[in-house]
């Protein structure tokens, strides 16, 4: 489901990509809203704009099983983040 990577072998640098595919359903939303918020939590800390972050992902997850897969379950959705960590 989930495909983490990082920039380069032996690096300390945390992880920087999440590529993860569901089925196109409402009820699979928080595995990847929780490993979303978790990345950004690990790269910049607690910043007080977790909720934001989530509710943001979880609108953008009910327009693409809505209007993108015509909430078919057989259909996949896709959700690629890329997150630098900060300067």
């Amino acid at each position: 489901m989930s495909k983490p990577s990082t920039p380069g072998a032996g690096d300390a640098q945390p992880q920087t990509r999440l590529d993860i595919t569901i089925p196109a359903e409402v009820n699979c939303f928080a595995e990847v809203v929780d490993k979303v918020v978790a990345l950004a939590c690990r790269l910049h800390g607690q910043t007080g704009k977790e909720q934001e972050v989530a509710l943001a992902l979880t609108e953008a997850l009910a327009n693409a099983v809505k209007h993108g897969s015509k909430s078919d379950p057989s259909r996949k959705v896709q959700c690629q983040v890329f997150a630098e960590p900060p300067p």
